[in-house]
């Protein structure tokens, strides 16, 4: 083959890096002229092909890959990239400069695409589980602080009549204590209640029949006093804590815990439906009264005064 028909087949892989190195390697071209730095993005296709790089040996910006072992052309590539303006040489390497850079991406793409899906699936499933399991953490925060008030309230209930328990009024005393410590002005009224005739309903009805007086005793002392706190303080004494609206209002609360006993005794058969209780309320006085517990001893004294009065009376 003649000059000018390498020339012309050199010149044939001009257009496209890698179609130009498939013509060198079916033997459609010789050579494809490229540049020096741009050999690194064509280098795997030239080891997939088969094919060698030949350097000028000059300094110039480009070089060109030819057969392995075909070294004939050496001379006439490098009289050819002498000749070839700087210009064309410049416009080139522009150009397949950012055919490069697009064929790079396509190639790592397929090169890694399984490695990228996974990447993808992972992402996504991080995405979907991530607000799945900050619910369910959410949800088992709530059950658990559920179990803790359910906790909180079995441990300060009253299992028979669904007051407050003994423990709750020890906290509640202490918490008034703090107040008076804290030297906070307030006005409170302590009621101590105790069912009568208990042993008597327990001893010929059963115990039983002996519950549902104390429930009945309870509710009515709820019902009463609907604004305040009501304690089961042993096993029919009640204790209520009566400040507000029912503190200004005691006696007359009082007067309608009386006429509601009166009503519900006459109108119910058994007697384990009937309501009886001994009370006395105290008032807490700050100028004599130490703390709560005064108050209570107070009140606990008159309930029992009260309630001797009631037997002696036949009540």
């Amino acid at each position: 083959m003649n000059t000018s028909a390498r020339s012309r087949r050199i010149q044939a892989g001009n257009t496209n890096t890698p179609k130009g190195l498939e013509a060198v390697a079916r033997g459609d071209a010789d050579c494809v002229i490229i540049s020096s730095y741009r050999y690194s993005n064509i280098s795997k296709l030239c080891d997939t092909l088969h094919l060698s790089t030949v350097y000028t040996g000059v300094e110039m910006d480009y070089c060109f890959a030819v057969r392995a072992e075909d070294t004939t052309l050496y001379s006439i590539v490098s009289r050819i990239t002498g000749v070839v303006p700087y210009s064309v040489v410049h416009s080139a390497l522009t150009y397949y400069s950012a055919e490069d850079v697009k064929a790079n991406l396509g190639d790592i793409i397929k090169d890694n695409l399984f490695i990228i899906l996974a990447v993808i699936a992972v992402i996504l499933l991080i995405i979907v589980i991530l607000p799945l399991h900050n619910i369910r953490a959410e949800k088992k925060i709530l059950e658990k602080e559920h179990q803790v008030q359910d906790l909180n309230r079995l441990a300060y209930v009253d299992s028979l009549t669904a007051v407050r328990n003994k423990g709750a009024y020890s906290d509640y005393i202490n918490k008034f204590q703090e107040r008076i410590d804290n030297d906070e002005k307030f006005d409170l009224a302590v009621g101590i209640f105790d069912c009568n005739d208990l042993k008597t309903v327990n001893d010929r009805f059963g115990h039983d029949k002996g519950d549902l007086y104390l429930k009945n005793n309870c509710q009515m002392i709820c019902k009463i006093f609907g604004h305040s706190p009501v304690f089961r303080i042993g096993g029919d004494e009640f204790a209520v804590f009566l400040m507000n609206g029912d503190f200004n209002k005691r006696d007359e609360l009082i007067a309608q815990l009386e006429k509601k006993q009166t009503e519900r005794d006459s109108a119910v058969e058994y007697k384990w439906e009937e309501v009886h209780v001994a009370y006395d309320i105290a008032v807490f006085d700050p100028v004599h009264d130490s703390g709560v517990s005064d108050t209570i001893r107070r009140a606990d004294k008159a309930m029992y005064e009260n309630k001797n009065k009631m037997k002696s009376d036949g009540e």
